[in-house]
């Protein structure tokens, strides 16, 4: 039982020491703690005195800065004045310059037409010096002028005479168209007659050229007689056109040939069933629609 007592005694003791060191250990830490805040609070009024100190520097710098900023804001609009100032006076300035570019283009043109009139003197100079020579070219030249004139009138003259060989060439022609007028009788021979109202019959004759420029074969010969009126005489029905015109007519005799490129001589007889009109008679021969040649008579 004592020792029951003892042990319990001695763990108290024990228990106390323990609680005794933590104490002393949680009171050298509070000290420790107190010695701390106390250097820190120190340490935090110096730093605080420190901070108002630099914040009456920093508002005497705000002070300074903005009686700076104020001064800098007049300075501003003082030269933002004079820059509208310098505006006006570079504008005036501007101005000017353009009258003047104006002014010196104005003379360089000037100047420019100066220099074509002197160089146009320089060559009116050397065109009156050499003015002499250049008249007696002239005159050399009105004399060539004139003997290619001669010339030229010569050669339109063999120009229209080669226009109406080609043109003669280019189409068969009739020649020598010949027309009798003959009034038949019963006893005798037929003999010839002027008188209108007495012709019966029209004989005609004439010759198709030859011709190497026009191609050989078939041609159609169309003969028409037509009386003072215009009218065709003793009118075929059928017709054939008139390629001068495009017009078709009536023909009065008819007939085929192959041409050979040779002369060929034709003949028509023409009987007139009713009695002619006296006037102005013309017979005209067609070659394949082409006007190759016409004759003219009169009968009483």
């Amino acid at each position: 039982m004592e020792n029951f007592r003892e042990k319990r005694l001695e763990r108290q003791l024990r228990t106390q020491r323990t609680i005794s060191i933590v104490i002393a250990v949680l009171f050298l830490l509070a000290v420790a703690g107190v010695a701390f805040l106390f250097v820190r609070n120190q340490n935090l009024t110096a730093e605080k005195e420190e901070l108002f100190r630099e914040k009456g520097g920093l508002l005497s710098d705000l002070r300074t800065a903005e009686e700076v900023n104020a001064q800098l804001q007049a300075d501003i609009q003082r030269l933002n004045g004079q820059l509208d100032i310098a505006g006006e006076y570079a504008a005036s300035l501007e101005a000017g310059i353009e009258t003047r570019d104006i002014r010196i283009s104005r003379l360089i043109r000037q100047v420019a037409g100066m220099e074509q009139l002197r160089a146009r003197v320089a060559e009116l100079e050397l065109l009156e010096e050499e003015f002499p020579r250049i008249e007696m070219e002239k005159q050399e030249l009105h004399t060539q002028i004139q003997s290619l004139d001669a010339g030229i009138s010569s050669l339109q003259n063999r120009n229209q005479g080669l226009i109406s060989l080609t043109e003669e060439a280019a189409y068969l022609k009739a020649y020598n168209i010949c027309v009798h007028n003959h009034r038949d009788r019963w006893l005798g021979r037929p003999v010839t007659m002027e008188r209108a109202a007495r012709v019966n019959r029209t004989t005609v004759t004439f010759e198709v050229n030859g011709n190497i420029f026009i191609e050989k074969g078939s041609k159609n010969i169309h003969l028409l007689m037509t009386d003072p009126g215009g009218n065709v005489i003793e009118p075929s029905e059928e017709t054939f056109m008139i390629r001068e015109s495009g017009i078709t007519s009536n023909f009065t005799e008819f007939t085929n040939i192959q041409y050979n490129q040779r002369s060929v001589p034709l003949g028509f007889t023409i009987n007139h069933d009713k009695k002619l009109d006296p006037g102005a008679f013309i017979m005209e021969v067609y070659i394949d629609g082409v006007k190759a040649g016409a004759k003219e008579f009169l009968l009483e």
